[in-house]
């Protein structure tokens, strides 16, 4: 293992790699989100490219990624305690670190 890679690699690569993740995804999130909490009774969309053009159309394509701010903050430590998290557990039962 190289002498660079220890937690706060894994730390960082974890945090960068979500956020990047989520910049492309929160879209989608956004989409399935209006389709999900629409009421049942009257939808206002019939599909998620008609959700898509009426939110752009209506609000404008920065809408998309409202609320992404808090969503970033959130999934920066979390998905780097996760890769934090996998490479101690890989360790431990690839017998890097012996138990006494």
């Amino acid at each position: 293992k190289p002498s660079w890679a220890g937690p706060v690699t894994s730390f960082l690569a974890g945090g960068f790699g979500g956020s990047l993740f989520w910049i492309f995804a929160f879209p989608f999130e956004t989409i399935k989100h209006r389709l999900m909490t629409q009421p049942l009774e009257k939808p206002v969309y019939s599909s998620p490219v008609h959700c898509l053009r009426s939110l752009v159309a209506s609000e404008s394509t920065m809408a998309l990624w409202r609320g992404f701010l808090p969503a970033i903050l959130r999934t920066f430590p979390a998905n780097g305690a996760t890769f934090v998290t996998y490479e101690a557990v890989v360790q431990l039962f690839s017998g890097a670190h012996q138990i006494r």
